[in-house]
């Protein structure tokens, strides 16, 4: 076997390689995209039960204390409150804002595909409207709100159509 032979041989040992290696990458590029997806619909279904984790817990409060269904029945209702009730109406909401201000952060921060926008806000929505007053409580905490997240008050405030 002369040395052009051999070179040819080379070539085509080179040839196969190639080919060889561009198969290892595209079945480990595969793989490497269905673990991406498969961390991030992970991330988001956490997220999510994070999101509703949170408002449960802030609902079972409620449920759990007669005196702060009571409070909210009567504030919706524009019945008046004593200072002590006002302020754990404030603080009710203020609770409430917060959770979802964090739960859209996380989210956003942690780029995951949760669909705040139509869970956290419109949850908020539903509840501000049904208690009007409320949304004075927003307008109070909605700069301490924003420093956590600029993303749910802006939701927020194009729902209640504020500025």
């Amino acid at each position: 076997m002369s040395i052009q032979d051999l070179g040819s041989v080379g070539e085509l040992i080179g040839a196969l390689a190639v080919i060889a290696t561009l198969i290892y990458l595209s079945i480990q590029t595969r793989l490497t995209r269905k673990a991406t997806e498969e961390t991030a619909n992970f991330a988001s279904s956490q997220a999510t039960y994070a999101a509703v984790e949170a408002y449960d817990r802030w609902r079972a409060s409620i449920l759990e204390n007669t005196e702060l269904a009571d409070i909210m029945v009567r504030a919706r209702e524009s019945e008046p409150l004593s200072a002590a009730e006002q302020l754990l109406y404030e603080l009710i909401f203020e609770r409430l804002f917060f959770i979802g201000a964090v739960s859209v952060q996380s989210s956003v921060q942690g780029a995951t595909f949760h669909t705040w926008s139509t869970g956290d806000v419109d949850f908020l929505l539903r509840l501000l409207k049904d208690n009007p007053v409320g949304i004075e409580q927003w307008e109070r905490c909605r700069p301490m709100v924003g420093s956590i997240s600029p993303a749910y008050v802006e939701a927020v405030n194009t729902g209640l159509n504020l500025k």
